[in-house]
């Protein structure tokens, strides 16, 4: 879904709708939307996922250091990389996910807030979250 979403993108020069994607994968919206709905159990980034990124920086920690791992990931750069993938978001996705993680507001707030369902909430949220997965690695 995270390439089919930026191929068109990058074809279209603009934020593509869900009726577009689904389209351009030749399946129906609801299937779309069910695919959507299946990666919304999957965490954002996983630890296990940064570390194994972040290999190559093993050696120049110090094994005794007991905040190793953290070092790992803010030495491998990966909070200012998120923040810019962030940036490059679509205007939507980038007001779901500080509504949600900056003013703690739960979806349905966030709904009322754009005056889109809880469901539709939570499927801009998803996008958001594979597109950063797939952006940052």
């Amino acid at each position: 879904m995270a390439h089919a979403i930026k191929e068109l993108e990058a074809k279209l020069g603009r934020e593509v709708s869900d009726m577009e994607v689904s389209a351009h994968m030749d399946i129906s919206i609801e299937e779309y939307h069910e695919m959507i709905q299946s990666s919304m159990s999957t965490q954002l980034f996983s630890y296990e996922e940064m570390l194994d990124s972040d290999t190559n920086n093993l050696e120049s920690v110090e094994p005794e250091v007991e905040n190793a791992p953290y070092s790992l990931v803010e030495e491998g750069g990966f909070q200012n990389q998120l923040a810019q993938e962030i940036d490059n978001l679509p205007e939507r996705e980038k007001l779901v996910l500080s509504l949600y993680y900056n003013e703690e507001l739960n979806l349905k707030e966030i709904g009322a807030v754009l005056g889109v369902s809880e469901s539709r909430v939570s499927q801009i949220h998803s996008q958001a979250a594979m597109r950063l997965r797939d952006s940052v690695k």
